[in-house]
């Protein structure tokens, strides 16, 4: 139960800026889902967030735009700087290592460069490990726990066309 509400906590955190709450904290498999949509068509807010220890992992659709996030938890010693840029790597399940750069978008929140491609390899998947190297060559690896991701990124696929 403490994990689902700190997943609420982080979708809600997460998700800003639209015209009304469609659901939120909707559980499914191991994500939390939440999705609003915008009534003007600039796109709307869809968010699946899984945790593991003091690592939230964020998929997101914003206005029409897909991107990752992670977001540390709970005390973080090493809070990143704002535009700081990480290495960061992605296996789901036995598929192959993906690359991508991340930009710390405040202390405890960093956007990964993301294509659908990634997002598509999540949508089957029992497991993610992510592995983070900071320019100071700190290396930290989770594993995220990803089931029902394909019914979790239902309606963030609608908006943002995966693969």
């Amino acid at each position: 139960m403490r994990r689902v509400i700190v997943l609420g906590v982080v979708a809600a955190s997460l998700a800003t800026g639209s015209a009304r709450a469609d659901y939120d904290e909707r559980v499914i498999g191991d994500w939390a889902a939440s999705a609003k949509e915008d009534r003007f068509g600039d796109g709307g807010t869809y968010v699946a967030v899984t945790a593991e220890d003091t690592m939230a992992l964020a998929v997101r659709c914003l206005q029409k735009q897909l991107s990752i996030a992670v977001i540390y938890l709970g005390d973080n010693p090493n809070e990143a700087s704002p535009g700081g840029v990480f290495k960061f790597k992605l296996r789901v399940d036995k598929q192959p290592v993906v690359e991508t750069l991340g930009t710390a978008m405040s202390g405890r929140a960093i956007q990964l460069k993301t294509t659908s491609a990634m997002v598509s390899a999540m949508r089957d998947g029992k497991e993610l490990g992510l592995r983070i190297e900071s320019n100071r060559g700190v290396v930290t690896t989770k594993i995220f726990p990803i089931r029902g991701a394909r019914k979790a990124f239902a309606d963030l696929s609608n908006e943002c066309p995966l693969e």
